[in-house]
């Protein structure tokens, strides 16, 4: 179970992009340092409030939850409609529909022999 998870995540943080974007290396790096801090040192979070502590003592949380601060401060916050507004325009996008009605429709004529 533990090497899919780490299979995984491999996977998924070899689709980063480092070169172009510096901080996402920040990221990763301080993230995963911050993951490790329960592991380490079993009392570093021993003098914060007892209510904090069963997330305080999970590495994948504490991971987590750094990454994506991390990555809202670094990156910021772009919500997803605006990234469609900006790659596609309404024409090309009414183009692209038509063409995948036609080919749909096409589809179907050709299941049915006609």
């Amino acid at each position: 179970m533990f090497g899919m998870v780490l299979a995984t995540g491999i996977r998924i943080l070899s689709r980063c992009n480092y070169t172009t974007n510096r901080y996402n290396l920040y990221i990763v790096a301080i993230s995963l340092g911050v993951g490790m801090t329960p592991t380490l040192s079993h009392d570093f979070f021993s003098k914060l409030p007892a209510v904090l502590q069963p997330l305080l003592h999970s590495g994948i949380m504490l991971a987590t939850l750094s990454a994506v601060v991390l990555n809202v401060f670094f990156n910021g916050y772009q919500h997803h409609a605006d990234l469609v507004k900006e790659s596609v325009s309404d024409k090309d996008l009414k183009v692209r529909t038509v063409r995948m009605w036609l080919l749909m429709r096409k589809l179907k004529k050709n299941e049915h022999g006609e």
